[in-house]
């Protein structure tokens, strides 16, 4: 099987050369790459259309005149849509295009990110508001400006990488909003350049043709990179549907069956394997696209699950207290910073604004009035145009406090669980899922494993994390430069981890069905928010049978952890607590604490059926963004098998447990604290599949109980 080596989002091969007239140019040969474009494209079959309501109308891409007039009625009334819709005109004056030879937009995927598909589009609504002579000049001058730039981007990937997608959508939404004031030849040109980007992105980037580089972005459904091209490709042709000369509808039915198959396999979370900060870096891509076709042809994708639940995965990985998630995949897992909402968040207000859930609402607006709030009111968003696209003032706001307090990504097999909504809650992240999702293995394995980028997951499964208040206590890590399951809080065997681990960008495991090595197995919401979730990863380690780990949620008293661990002959295996600062306490019977540099501090106790040694040492994070000194907290038993019993306190409750097994080879675990008296029954599972028997009680009275038919949901199934 050919094997594909996968990148990193935010940095690949670019160029900043000058442009070459053609020929080769800084290792870029532009005219072997555009002689894969042909001529002319073949005659349309008919199957797609712009409206006929649309007919003629610009702008119609993202908005209409009189839907942004609409919007405009609405600004007085609303706090969030005002201070994003000053902005968007103030940031749209702003605009300027780039006089550089090449402009610098062209120059790499960064400031094709920020300066083009980031900010340019402000200008486009500022103009739709404000119609002036000097705005349209303006937009005059930045499409001149990409006129006479013979490549929207200098690299490998000729017009067809991340950045010049993102040249493309800023270019097609500022045509769009002026092509009815523009001078008729120049509007004809401007058309004609935006078909040939179309085109050559789709036959040199999507037809796979660019010369010497890692065909990384095309092998699966799920690349955010993709969902970007998809954007600036589809912006590009919408816009010029309907323009006498320009045959642009045979390659509009091309995309359509690309956002067919995008749509497809977008999971019903609406989650990305990649974690909360890669979900939030592609999913307006996809979401804008959805939005411009639905709008433009007719289409109904907005309707796919995934679009009205994406929201999900921000909300409940947001840290209770302070700006910033906790999350897994690749992300700094930073908390605090300045005032200000995420470039890119705006996306998520397209999941109440589509289902009409006014809880949803109430949450996302939370969001932003914690994040965007200054000693001098409330601050725009980073991109406030996208505030203005998808964030709708109509839909009173609920009460966010009435949604549930956990979140089964079922996709991913990844649960977010807290106490409450306020800013002291305790929030946990429990993850045993395959590498990439259920939804993108099902696709790998219907082609016979075929490659997938899965470059931003780490070998974490059976991972336990937990915020408190305004920090991470038990940290989930950063994003890693080597990913090693050493560096999450799970077990360490014989000094490996888990499955093709070690590398910078993580490999879909070669001929392996990855569903089958790691997953959840048992999943019981009870009474008072009582939760009992488990994982098995016994097949994700080289050296093991069976790796249950079992995870009860007593909110407002304790966590009890159950780990139940087999190998097939004696071996070193360590238990990991990561976390800023740590100690024990009394090494004589297994409790210290973890704690954040700001104080926040979760005792514990580690009990097991196992003779066990602990040591505390420094461990150093290395990740992209910096790199960070932790202290790494290790339970090591050398034995074929071991059952732990760690119960964490994060309400200060004194908690302690004792491990007893029974002859039968159950345990009974009885958990000690104030005002806590409870016995737990546990009996480990003995095969891979069915979850465990758990059954908890207090003063004889049952607390919550898991048992076989408690399983875990796979996905969307």
């Amino acid at each position: 099987m050919k094997t594909l080596i996968a990148l990193s989002c935010l940095s690949l091969l670019t160029s900043a050369n000058l442009f070459a007239a053609g020929g080769k140019g800084g290792g870029v040969d532009y005219e072997a790459n555009l002689a894969n474009v042909p001529a002319a494209d073949p005659a349309p079959a008919g199957t797609v259309q712009l409206k006929p309501e649309l007919q003629g109308v610009h702008p119609r891409l993202i908005f209409t005149k009189d839907e942004l007039s609409r919007l405009g009625n609405l600004v007085p009334d609303n706090d969030i849509l005002r201070v994003n819709w000053e902005a968007t005109i103030a940031n749209g004056k702003k605009a300027k295009a780039d006089k550089g030879v090449p402009p610098r937009v062209v120059k790499s995927d960064t400031p094709a990110l920020v300066t083009a598909g980031g900010q340019y589009p402000n200008l486009a609504y500022a103009y739709t508001i404000e119609p002036t002579p000097e705005l349209k000049q303006k937009i005059v001058e930045i499409l001149e400006m990409y006129q006479n730039a013979p490549y929207w981007t200098l690299s490998k990937e000729v017009d067809s990488s991340m950045g010049a997608a993102n040249n493309m959508l800023a270019a097609a939404l500022l045509f769009d909003a002026v092509a009815n004031d523009l001078e008729p030849e120049f509007k004809k040109q401007f058309a004609q350049t935006l078909l040939e980007k179309a085109r050559r992105m789709y036959y040199i980037g999507h037809k796979q043709q660019a010369i010497d580089i890692h065909k990384y972005w095309q092998q699966d459904p799920a690349n955010n990179h993709r969902w970007h091209r998809a954007a600036g490709t589809i912006a590009c042709l919408l816009a010029i549907q309907d323009i006498d000369g320009i045959e642009a509808e045979w390659m509009l039915e091309q995309m359509k069956d690309e956002i067919d198959f995008l749509v497809k396999w977008f999971p019903h979370d609406g989650d990305c394997h990649e974690g909360t900060g890669y979900q939030l870096f592609g999913f307006h891509f996809l979401a804008i696209t959805a939005t411009m076709m639905d709008r433009c042809t007719g289409t109904n994708y907005l309707s796919a699950p995934g679009f009205k639940n994406a929201w999900q995965q921000q909300i409940y990985s947001n840290i209770p207290g302070a700006r910033g998630f906790m999350t897994y995949g690749d992300n700094p897992n930073r908390v605090g910073g300045k005032p200000g909402f995420g470039s890119y968040s705006p996306a998520f207000f397209i999941g109440p604004r589509i289902s009409r859930d006014a809880d949803a609402q109430a949450a996302l607006e939370a969001w932003y009035y914690r994040d965007a709030m200054s000693d001098n009111g409330l601050v725009a968003a980073g991109y406030p145009w996208l505030m203005l696209l998808y964030y709708d003032p109509t839909l009173k706001p609920g009460a966010f406090k009435d949604l549930p307090t956990h979140k089964l990504l079922a996709d991913m097999g990844a649960a977010y669980i807290r106490d409450s909504w306020d800013e002291d809650a305790v929030l946990m992240l429990f993850k045993c899922g395959p590498y990439g999702g259920y939804t993108l293995n099902q696709y790998r394995n219907e082609l016979d494993f075929h490659y997938v980028n899965i470059a931003h997951d780490d070998p974490d499964a059976n991972s336990v994390s937990i915020a408190k208040g305004d920090d991470i206590v038990l940290h989930p890590g950063v994003y890693f430069t080597n990913k090693l399951t050493a560096n999450h809080n799970t077990l360490i065997v014989d000094g490996k981890g888990q499955i093709n681990e070690g590398d910078s960008y993580t490999q879909p495991v070669p001929n392996v069905d990855m569903t089958t090595l790691s997953y959840l197995t048992g999943w019981k919401v009870g009474a008072e928010n009582r939760i009992i979730i488990e994982g098995e990863a016994g097949n994700a380690y080289p050296g093991l049978e069976q790796y249950r780990r079992s995870a009860i949620w007593m909110p407002g008293e304790y966590i009890l952890l159950l780990d139940n661990v087999v190998a097939p002959m004696e071996s070193n295996i360590v238990f990991q607590l990561f976390a800023q600062e740590a100690d024990f306490t009394d090494p004589d019977v297994g409790t210290g604490f973890i704690a954040s540099k700001s104080g926040q501090r979760i005792d514990y106790q580690i009990s097991a059926d196992q003779p066990f040694a602990g040591a505390i040492d420094n461990y150093i994070f290395y990740g992209r963004w910096g790199h960070h000194l932790m202290d790494r907290t290790q339970f090591d038993v050398t034995a074929s098998k071991v059952k732990f019993a760690t119960v964490l306190d994060p309400w200060g409750k004194q908690a302690v447990a004792k491990l007893v097994e029974n002859a039968d080879g159950s345990c009974t675990v009885t958990v000690t604290g104030d005002g806590i008296n409870d016995t737990w029954q546990w009996v480990p599972s003995k095969d891979l599949q069915t979850p465990s028997e758990i059954d908890g009680s207090r003063g004889g009275k049952q607390l919550i109980s898991l048992t076989s038919s408690d399983k875990a949901p796979h996905g969307d199934a």
